[in-house]
């Protein structure tokens, strides 16, 4: 038996399931494939001086990590991607050999390498490139530079985009997508503690953390998936039971929302200098937690801070943009999965009718789809579209109902 745990409400989430499609005379045409320039490069000399250093040095001589490199680059511009990782893992291997397992000298060569796994879609081998290349920034702990900042919020929206995917398949993503929160939440803690507080930093913190309550809240516990252990480094004794996880989901999801207003008000309360629009911003982000969440009044109530601050700033463009026409939600464009790469066959382009009222509630849905399996696949979006919370069009400080909306879809995985 599955322990009784509650549920918080539960909307689609724009992007996990579903997302918009770009029309395809919008679509970039295909590039002409160009060979290969195969002498372009040619990674004899740097072989044949690897192949005297080993027999001099060793084979783990600290000065192979540069020719090893030079080769990797070779074979990678030719497009010789196996040999590429090999030589960069050998890289690796040496540097930790010389200079232990957390060695920045890695860095350069992880991002490289990271970069190949991507090219060849090795999503497996992403992930643990990513976990050690967040290990060796401190994991999320201060002190906090830059690089390291710049590397969380990196490794964040991996775990988002491999919580899309579902890399290691539904369980690990339920794992992942606690991890992320649980990681961000004490970055946050860690941050606030601090003697003095980079305020741009801690928004870019905070708002990777609303990415990734969306990301939890969105899990549908009466789905029951057995985990197991995730690929890369653990946070605690998180994976250990199925139990557990949905335990720590059920926590999140119970308390998520109020975390989620008060982090952005937080923000909010710390930006009281900076331009209006910044903080218009801050107020849509707040306006549509709290949309989505079902707390419609606090959800008017900022975005009639949206229009006022933009008003006063003359940024009528703006406002258009935000508040002229509903919006799905989460409005997170590239939060969990992108549509490069999909297959309009196997993720067919359906152009859906509908009408969104002043609550944000999606009616009178219809769908256009021609070709074998139109049906399972036009009803799984009406349904989608239904259970997705809209930012409604809003104007004069009400929220307003727009009939007769047009939109293209390609459903997902």
């Amino acid at each position: 038996m599955y322990p009784v745990v509650a549920t918080a409400h539960l909307p689609s989430l724009f992007g996990k399931e579903y997302i918009r499609a770009e029309r395809l005379a919008d679509m970039p045409a295909p590039g002409i494939a160009v060979p290969l320039e195969i002498e372009a490069g040619d990674p004899g000399p740097y072989e044949q001086q690897l192949e005297d250093m080993a027999l001099s040095e060793g084979p783990y001589a600290s000065g192979l990590t540069d020719p090893l490199a030079g080769v990797a680059q070779i074979y990678k511009q030719r497009g010789q991607y196996d040999e590429a990782i090999e030589a960069y893992r050998r890289a690796l291997h040496v540097i930790r050999v010389n200079d232990g397992l957390k060695s920045e000298r890695q860095l350069p060569l992880l991002k490289d390498l990271i970069a190949i796994y991507r090219i060849v879609g090795d999503g497996q081998a992403l992930d643990d490139a990513y976990h050690y290349y967040f290990n060796i920034h401190g994991n999320g702990h201060p002190p906090y530079t830059e690089a390291s900042i710049a590397a969380n919020l990196e490794y964040m929206a991996w775990q988002r985009e491999a919580f899309g995917v579902k890399i290691g398949g539904k369980a690990q993503s339920r794992v992942r997508a606690v991890q992320a929160y649980l990681r961000n939440a004490r970055m946050i803690e860690e941050m606030t503690a601090q003697p003095s507080l980079n305020i741009e930093w801690y928004e870019q913190i905070v708002m990777s953390q609303m990415a990734n309550l969306y990301m939890v809240m969105g899990e549908d516990l009466e789905e029951h998936v057995s985990v197991g252990m995730p690929s890369g480094a653990m946070y605690g004794s998180e994976a250990q039971s199925e139990a557990y996880v949905r335990d720590r989901v059920s926590v999140i999801q119970q308390s998520g929302e109020k975390v989620g207003r008060n982090l952005i008000q937080s923000l909010i309360d710390r930006t009281q200098e900076t331009s209006a629009t910044n903080r218009a911003e801050l107020y849509l982000e707040l306006g549509d937690w709290n949309q989505w969440n079902g707390s419609l009044r606090r959800a008017n109530e900022a975005y009639t801070m949206v229009e006022t601050l933009l008003l006063a700033e003359s940024e009528d463009e703006l406002l258009a943009t935000w508040l002229a026409e509903p919006m799905e939600l989460p409005d997170e464009r590239a939060l969990w999965r992108s549509a490069t790469g999909l297959s309009r066959e196997q993720h067919p382009v359906m152009t859906a009718r509908y009408d969104v009222s002043e609550k944000g509630d999606v009616r009178n849905v219809s769908i256009s789809l021609s070709g074998e399996g139109a049906g399972w696949a036009a009803n799984r979006l009406k349904r989608l579209l239904r259970e997705t919370h809209f930012r409604p069009r809003f104007a004069g400080g009400q929220p307003l109902p727009m009939t007769n909306l047009e939109r293209d879809y390609q459903v997902l995985d």
